[in-house]
């Protein structure tokens, strides 16, 4: 079970481990290199810290690289913010500089993703069914992939990722959901919801 949420984390790509100074308050979170501001959830959500976030990065990194031979370099990534419930239940956003000399094109990108994250729960034999789609967030159009994942043997325990993603301000903005449950899975889509966008997407 462990192993599959250092999976679900580890896969996305745009996950970093460079910290940022960004506007918290008990109620907000704002970022102004992309113009961002969400509301928090409340006190049963953690904000994660950046040495969590390295450990969490290192073990799930090293599983995705050993699974598919893909290096994984997230030295330009920035996180944003993370928040945790509890093991199974988080919500992660970072940014990462796009320059289409080193990416090549942006839906190229996003398709390569999401291979790596097939081809590892493909190669660690975790059941997994994919949905892929876009969707509008306060006016901002964002790729959508989501992905539900069983444990292995029996397939009885369930996790879910959806992924957001879009070009914003010259950035990669990326967000995830992990969620086991219906009420998480509420709020962390409050969460995403309340997002604001004072600037416009790229695309």
């Amino acid at each position: 079970m462990r192993l599959l949420l250092l999976v679900i984390l580890a896969c996305f790509l745009f996950i970093g481990c460079k910290g940022k100074a960004d506007l918290l308050t008990d109620k907000t979170y704002t970022t102004e290199k992309i113009g961002w501001t969400i509301n928090l959830p409340g006190e049963k959500w953690k904000v994660m810290t950046e040495k969590e976030m390295k450990k969490l990065n290192a073990k799930g990194n090293k599983i995705i690289e050993d699974a598919t031979n893909v290096k994984i370099d997230n030295s330009t990534v920035e996180q944003l913010i993370n928040l945790k419930k509890d093991p199974f239940n988080y919500f992660v956003a970072s940014i990462e500089p796009f320059d289409s000399v080193t990416f090549g094109n942006y839906d190229d990108l996003l398709t390569a993703t999401h291979n790596v994250m097939k081809e590892s729960f493909k190669s660690l034999n975790i059941l997994a069914e994919y949905e892929l789609g876009a969707t509008r967030i306060d006016g901002l159009m964002m790729d959508r992939f989501i992905i539900k994942l069983s444990s292995k043997p029996s397939g009885s325990k369930t996790f879910y990722e959806e992924m957001y993603t879009c070009l914003i301000n010259n950035y990669v903005f990326g967000i995830i959901l992990v969620y086991n449950n219906e009420k998480d899975k509420e709020t962390l889509r409050n969460i995403l919801n309340s997002s604001n966008f004072s600037m416009n997407s790229d695309l």
